[in-house]
C-alpha cells in the first residue's frame, strides 16, 4: 500500500532537500510512497502550519518549519503504518 506524503513548500532547495530524504527513507524501509509537492499558499494555511517547509503523512501535519534528518522520517513514516493498521481493524 501506498503512503502519501505531500511537501508544502515553494519549490527551493530544502523543498527538494526533504524530498529526497522521504526517497531515502521510503527505499530503505522498502516502503512505496506517493509524493506531492504543494506550492498552494491556500493549502498552507488551511492545513495550519507555521512554516514551510512542511510534510504531511497521510492527511496529518508531522512536521513544518525544519528538515527531518532520514531515521526521523522513518520513525514518522512507521508511526503512519501503525495508525492506519489500528484504524482497519
Amino acid at each position: 500500500m501506498k503512503k502519501m506524503v505531500k511537501i508544502l513548500g515553494v519549490g527551493s532547495a530544502r523543498d527538494r532537500e526533504m524530498m529526497r530524504s522521504v526517497e531515502m527513507a521510503a527505499l530503505e524501509m522498502g516502503l512505496s510512497v506517493e509524493m506531492q509537492l504543494i506550492t498552494d499558499i491556500e493549502t498552507f494555511l488551511q492545513s495550519g502550519i507555521s512554516a514551510i517547509p512542511a510534510m504531511v503523512i497521510e492527511d496529518k501535519v508531522v512536521t513544518n518549519g525544519r528538515i527531518p534528518g532520514v531515521s526521523e522520517i522513518k520513525m514518522l513514516l512507521r508511526e503512519a503504518s501503525m495508525v492506519n493498521r489500528i484504524e482497519v481493524i
